[in-house]
């Protein structure tokens, strides 16, 4: 077993060892049991067989979550990577990401990323704030049995605030207005909330924040510190950006056997960024092409959801309780490219070029759940079954022209308007069933689960899509089905231990954008082909895992191996026709990931007649991949990371958190040829320490501060150190130096 392993798994066995040591009778302080929501079940995370973790809104606030980025930053084995414009770019869990992550809000999934054409179109899943949400449930491994498609390597599943978060008990009205403010971006909130509790069963509450930042500094520092343009560029590019969110809901509770809740969340983020660094550099690698002398990019992202949901809670022969849900959801993105490219080969002078590319995405979405608990002798069933329908609409469109700025001449070799993709709708409906049954008075217990879910894509012909695309062949629709399962089997030594084993699927269906797209430029000589056979990706993981938790301590200890099959590969070449290059999405061969995890919370002390608490945290992940064809270890796996945080607890008045994130080396022999001929060649490990804390000086204010990176440590994130091909790209993609952050929230 490598080095690093047995380092894991010697440090894991003595700090959970410690925490099974230190057990002792519950008390009121120290952790707690932790219901997951996204279990679809009533079920604590010691009995999820899997790996699992909740970031509620109490931690996010100690932390200084601004983004999911750095809610999520000491959660190991999760990757949130940023752009250096503040914008969420890629999701990964256990080295696993771009769209194979689900990640839903209330329920309803955040439509897909977008990308293509190098930039011009590139639209993340960062339409949410979470300022706004409660709690977050991270879901680590394959949980297609329960969400279908999209949730290959795990989920994200947030839920919003509701008006009893905002109203004290016994009061009729509550709120609270927050400010904060943060180094790394120069990061401005102000967030303002007024709920009220109508009447005895009727609440309310809305939720309104403005957030303002600029592009998020480098180790070197921020963008207006350096005038330099072009390549030689150190400092982050300009940007800034103004973020809107709007949350409203209504809760009704006639009784405690019913709950309706109405909801409406509105985000709008519009940014912009100058690339700066592109500067006198060349749009592409080919000789005669022109050099910028301007390039701006203007991105305006808005998102809509209304969401209906019914909770119930009646006993009747086929259900105990469980819900139904609704909801409409609305995404638009609008990027803008402003170009000036300096020609000399065709003659010199400037021209201005204009691209804007426009993505809707519209989803109509039902599921609902039942739950029913039954005995049969000395055997238990704890039953829960349902469905879902998702309707998506896609549309795409770009726009453009180009210019002689000197003759005002069209210089433009494009037909405008053009589809890069035919507008398309995707149905989608799943059906599940899973069964928990007991054996042994519950001591030992059998999951057995299955999903079917049906995808079917429909395309529109003709119009701008072909007619911009000459040699693409017409688009193509796609029916596919697939079967998902689940067995797991847990066994309860002890009150407080679980030991468990997993075997769970994944899948993705083919997304509208890999099945077809317009990808032609006969000029340059190449094309694109639509595949009607792309099969879905699929993963198969099985786990092993212990967990233990008394209520003051609390530890696990998982190891997983994944096997994929079907990733696609977009814009593969593959092959020629005519002395025309040809592109098209193709499934790639079989690949695994396996790893070590581990997170433990154990109090070392009790102090001030219990009410405090000195308490040391840990969590470690380790993981490996490689590509089962070309035998190439996979870039996306994170390196081994470690976080060892110290925290000091008093009731609910003080707080102070320590925490020391340990990252390994990046090794050439764990990067693959590939991206090491284009430049990446490994990166450094590194160690940074944050300090966080938090004060209450009465139950009316909260004042939270962070210095992020205290030892101010020179570091990169792997996540985007996989795009620096260049040494300059490398000097520009270091993460912020030491930065701070600070919040104050007024409640009444």
């Amino acid at each position: 077993m490598h080095q690093r392993t047995v380092l894991f798994t010697v440090l894991m066995s003595a700090l959970v060892g410690s925490a099974a040591a230190e057990s002792s009778t519950p008390k009121d302080v120290g952790t707690t049991r932790v219901v997951v929501a996204a279990l679809k079940d009533e079920r604590v995370a010691e009995e999820a067989a899997t790996s699992l973790s909740q970031v509620d809104s109490e931690t996010m606030e100690r932390v200084g979550a601004t983004n999911l980025s750095n809610a999520l930053r000491y959660e190991a084995g999760v990757n949130v990577d940023m752009t250096s414009t503040g914008r969420m770019d890629n999701v990964r869990i256990r080295g696993v990401g771009d769209d194979r992550v689900m990640i839903a809000i209330d329920g309803a999934p955040i439509p897909m990323a977008f990308k293509f054409g190098g930039g011009y179109t590139d639209m993340g899943q960062g339409y949410f704030d979470v300022d706004a949400m409660k709690r977050i449930d991270i879901i680590k491994g394959p949980v297609s049995m329960l969400y279908g498609s999209s949730a290959l390597a795990g989920g994200i599943f947030m839920e919003t605030k509701d008006p009893s978060d905002f109203i004290r008990e016994g009061q009729r009205y509550g709120g609270e207005v927050k400010f904060g403010y943060g180094t790394a971006d120069r990061d401005q909130l102000v967030t303002a909330t007024a709920a009220a509790k109508i009447t005895d069963t009727l609440s309310a509450f809305v939720r309104a924040s403005f957030r303002k930042h600029y592009e998020r500094r480098n180790y070197e520092g921020k963008a207006y510190s350096e005038n330099l343009l072009g390549a030689g560029r150190m400092h982050p590019n300009p940007a800034e950006a103004n973020v809107k969110n709007i949350l409203s809901k209504v809760v009704f509770e006639p009784s405690d056997a019913h709950r309706f809740a109405l909801s409406y969340e509105y985000f709008n983020s519009h940014a912009w960024d100058d690339a700066a660094n592109k500067i006198g550099e060349k749009p592409m690698a080919f000789p005669g092409m022109p050099t910028f002398s301007a390039h701006h990019t203007n991105m305006l992202n808005i998102r809509q959801q209304v969401n209906v949901r019914y909770d119930f809670n009646v006993e009747t022969p086929i259900f105990d309780r469980g819900h139904v849900m609704g909801y409409y959801q609305s995404t638009k993105a609008r990027q803008s490219v402003t170009e000036a490219r300096e020609h000399i080969a065709r003659g010199v002078f400037t021209e201005d070029r204009f691209r804007q590319s426009h993505f809707k995405n519209e989803q109509v979405g039902f599921n609902t759940e039942f739950y029913k608990a039954l005995e049969t002798g000395s055997i238990s069933h704890e039953l829960s079954y349902g469905a879902n329908y998702k309707h998506t609409k896609v549309k795409t469109l770009r726009l453009g022209h180009s210019f002689n700025r000197q003759t005002g001449t069209s210089t433009e070799t494009q037909t405008f308007p053009n589809k890069s993709f035919p507008d398309s709708k995707i149905h989608e409906y799943g059906l599940f069933a899973q069964d928990r049954i007991g054996f042994l008075d519950n001591r030992l217990e059998v999951i057995l689960g299955l999903r079917y879910d049906h995808y079917s894509l429909k395309v529109q012909q003709g119009g701008p899509f072909l007619e911009a695309n000459p040699g693409v062949l017409a688009p193509v629709g796609l029916n596919k089905g697939h079967l998902s399962k689940r067995l797991a089997v847990l066994y309860y030594p002890h009150d407080h231990h679980t030991i468990y084993a997993n075997y769970a699927e994944g899948f993705k269906a083919p997304s509208f954008n890999a099945v077809n797209v317009g990808f032609s430029n006969l000029a340059h000589g190449y094309t694109a082909i639509s595949n009607p056979d792309l099969k879905p990706e699929t993963s198969k993981t099985f786990e092993l895992g212990w967990n233990f938790n008394d209520e003051i301590n609390s530890a696990s200890v998982a190891a997983f191996y994944t096997k994929y099959d079907n990733f696609i590969e977009e814009l593969k070449v593959v092959g020629h026709r005519n002395g025309v290059r040809l592109h098209q999405s193709v499934n790639l061969d079989k690949s695994h990931i396996y790893g070590l995890e581990g997170k433990a919370s154990v109090r070392v002390l009790e102090l001030q007649n219990n009410d405090a608490e000195l308490r040391l945290n840990l969590n470690a992940a380790y993981a490996k991949g490689k590509d089962n064809q070309t035998k190439e270890p996979i870039d996306s796996v994170e390196p081994l990371t470690g976080i060892i945080g110290m925290s000091y607890g008093y009731s609910d008045r003080a707080f102070v958190g320590l925490n020391l994130k340990l990252v390994a080396p990046k090794k050439a022999k764990d990067i693959s040829t590939a991206l090491r001929d284009n430049g990446v060649t490994k990166m450094p490990g590194y160690g940074t320490l944050d300090l966080v804390g938090e004060y209450r000086p009465n139950d009316n204010i909260r004042i939270n501060a962070g210095i992020y990176n205290l030892l101010d440590k020179k570091h990169w994130n792997w996540g985007n150190r996989m795009n620096q091909t260049t040494p300059r790209d490398v000097v520009r993609g270091t993460e912020p130096g030491i930065n701070a952050g600070l919040s104050v929230t007024i409640s009444f």
